[in-house]
């Protein structure tokens, strides 16, 4: 399998790679949407559009809607001041989708 560069990575990723396994390009998240929120994890990513679902942003004192209901974006989340509510009577499952900064290649260049 050949490996190619990556203008957002700087760690080696594999062509032709699948999905959430070492080397590939995208990674995805699981993550619940409920009525409580739910924290969306460190990291840049793609939120799908799903039903009852709305993306929130701490202001510093309680979270606020950023967009509008049922509608995905594009989060960098730090892991702590972003969520996912959900509302309604569901738990919506959501899959996030991001850049794979791909495992340490600690002992490529050792000698």
């Amino acid at each position: 399998m050949a490996t190619v560069g990556s203008l957002a990575s700087n760690k080696i990723l594999l062509a032709g790679a699948n999905t959430n396994v070492a080397g590939a390009y995208v990674q995805t998240a699981n993550v619940a949407a409920t009525t409580a929120g739910n924290i969306i994890p460190t990291g840049l990513w793609w939120v799908t559009a799903t039903a009852n679902v709305i993306i929130q942003a701490n202001n510093g004192i309680n979270f606020g809607n950023v967009g509008v209901a049922n509608a995905g974006g594009l989060v960098m989340s730090d892991g702590i001041n972003w969520q996912l509510l959900g509302f309604g009577t569901n738990t919506a499952n959501l899959v996030l989708y991001g850049v794979n900064f791909g495992y340490p290649e600690s002992n490529t260049f050792t000698s």
